[in-house]
């Protein structure tokens, strides 16, 4: 059994800026799944979560909300083997950065690695700037962060683990292993294990990715997306198959979430939820034929293509008070540059249909 330390960082804005979602980490909540289901020993340091009204200004420019750098290296048990770092935004890398160096300071000896859309996209730009950084982890990192734990545990070497660039300490250069395979069963997935977090703190204080609708909870009904916008990270991360959930076994979860933290919401924050009308007609009559009393948004954005009026009806009827479509632009020649595959007059008619049901719609522009 190897012990494991997740890290997420404070949250950071800009001064004057109005504070994005303040929403409990999904990504890491399944790393600790992970970990757990295979016998490894999980510690959660879920920095924004344990100081939710915390505020520490970085010079005059920066706000960070959570906890200060020194009571999270206070959290990190002393015989921990690997700790992790999630980075999403490469904004975040600003402050994640000096935080890794200082953790670096009094854990010279432990095992660092970070994942993430950021460290996805620049492993070696992160590992050159970070020399404390001993890997990088690309794409879904589920499986990986398991690999490693049993490398850990074994004593083993990582260069056979899929998915990773490893920092080779004898001449400084980067070593890439071979792609790591998309995750094709994703009810196989241990669910997050969010009884390692500070949940209630996020439910108490009506945190929300979304508009606020109550206890709010962040899942995922589906992973990856069919395309290939210029300026999305997702091919990198998720590769561009779109898989779903099975709609039973992901209504159980929402059942098991009402049970046992008193949930009024979720918030699904797919990149692309709503690609195959039979999958989304699916999932609202499981809601609907179980007379589950809650409300569910998309608030990160979806497609059109398969929001036609029927749809919209049953969305609304299963609890599905608010969604995001993103069409980026009106500019034909703007679509085509940036490679965003959508008919205008197909999504003005798909939001027509959802507003006149009572749905509240967010359009995203760039």
């Amino acid at each position: 059994m190897a012990k494991i330390t997740l890290v997420r960082p404070p949250y950071v804005v800009s001064v004057g800026s109005i504070a994005g979602p303040l929403s409990p980490p999904l990504g890491v909540a399944y790393l600790a799944g992970s970990l757990r289901e295979h016998g490894h020993e999980v510690k959660v340091i879920d920095a924004l979560g344990l100081g939710l009204e915390k505020k520490t200004s970085i010079g005059n420019k920066l706000i960070l909300e959570g906890i200060q750098f020194p009571e999270i290296i206070n959290l990190i048990p002393e015989d921990t083997d690997l700790i992790g770092f999630s980075g999403m935004f490469s904004s975040e890398w600003v402050t994640l950065r000096p935080l890794v160096n200082m953790i670096g300071e009094k854990f010279k000896e432990k095992y660092f690695i970070a994942g993430g859309e950021h460290f996805t996209a620049a492993p070696e730009i992160s590992l050159e700037q970070c020399e404390d950084l001993d890997a990088i982890g690309i794409g879904e990192g589920e499986e990986t962060i398991r690999e490693i734990a049993d490398a850990i545990d074994s004593k083993s070497n990582w260069n056979n683990i899929a998915g990773l660039v490893l920092r080779d300490k004898e001449n400084g250069k980067f070593i890439r292993t071979p792609p790591r395979k998309r995750l094709m069963h994703l009810d196989e997935i241990p669910l997050p294990a969010w009884d390692l977090f500070p949940l209630n703190n996020y439910l108490d204080a009506g945190m929300s990715n979304g508009v606020h609708l109550g206890r709010s909870i962040a899942m995922l009904a589906s992973r990856g997306c069919p395309f290939e916008c210029t300026f999305c990270s997702s091919p990198n991360m998720w590769g561009t198959r779109w898989l779903a959930r099975d709609t039973k076994r992901l209504v159980d979860e929402i059942e098991g979430y009402i049970r046992d933290y008193r949930i009024t919401n979720v918030d699904f924050y797919d990149l692309t939820a709503i690609v195959k009308k039979s999958w989304i007609v699916e999932f609202c009559k499981e809601l609907i034929s179980r007379n589950i009393n809650i409300t569910w948004q998309l608030p990160s954005g979806t497609r059109s293509e398969a929001i036609d009026k029927e749809v919209a009806k049953l969305l609304y009827k299963s609890g599905c008070r608010q969604l995001s479509y993103a069409p980026e632009s009106g500019s034909e020649k703007s679509l085509k540059l940036i490679k965003k595959k959508v008919k205008l007059d197909r999504m003005i008619k798909s939001v027509r249909s959802t507003v006149k049901t009572g749905i509240s719609v967010k359009v995203n522009f760039m």
